[in-house]
């Protein structure tokens, strides 16, 4: 197994996860852009552990204050798991965070909240994703778009 194996590029994304739990923001980043490159190469742009990878860069940008750039990245994850018609737990958590993301961006709040629906509608199917479903309804209830 060599440095550009796929298994190489989730191990970069196990170690970005801890660096990200750890605070290690720019860290954790680099880390999952290096999976992100890895990945591409070794399985093509559209495989699903791509989108894994834009996910997490986005999640860390979006943290870091860097919305536009996060919603870029959960757009390609998005645009990758519904084309490959993923798992709803997937498609929940990285509409979920492009829910978070746009609502961050201060640009497209309508569509923000419509894709926080469709998460919620996505770990509504899982009864063991009670809790991010409870998430979800948490953040619906306080971040309402203006009424006509």
């Amino acid at each position: 197994m060599g440095p550009e194996h796929p298994d190489v590029a989730t191990s970069r994304n196990n170690i970005a996860n801890v660096l990200f739990e750890q605070g290690k923001y720019d860290q954790a980043l680099a880390e999952y852009r290096r999976a992100l490159a890895i990945g591409e190469k070794a399985l093509g742009p559209d495989h699903p552990d791509v989108a894994k990878s834009h996910n997490n860069i986005g999640e860390i940008l979006d943290a870091q204050g860097k919305h536009s750039e996060a919603v870029q990245h959960l757009s390609r994850a998005l645009l990758i798991l519904e084309a490959k018609a993923r798992r709803p737990a997937d498609l929940g958590e990285v509409r979920f965070a492009l829910a978070i993301a746009l609502w961050g961006e201060n640009k497209a709040r309508t569509r923000a909240v419509e894709y926080a629906r469709k998460a919620r509608e996505d770990y509504a199917k899982l009864p063991v994703r009670k809790k991010e479903t409870g998430e979800v309804d948490a953040w619906l209830a306080t971040h309402r778009t203006p009424t006509r």
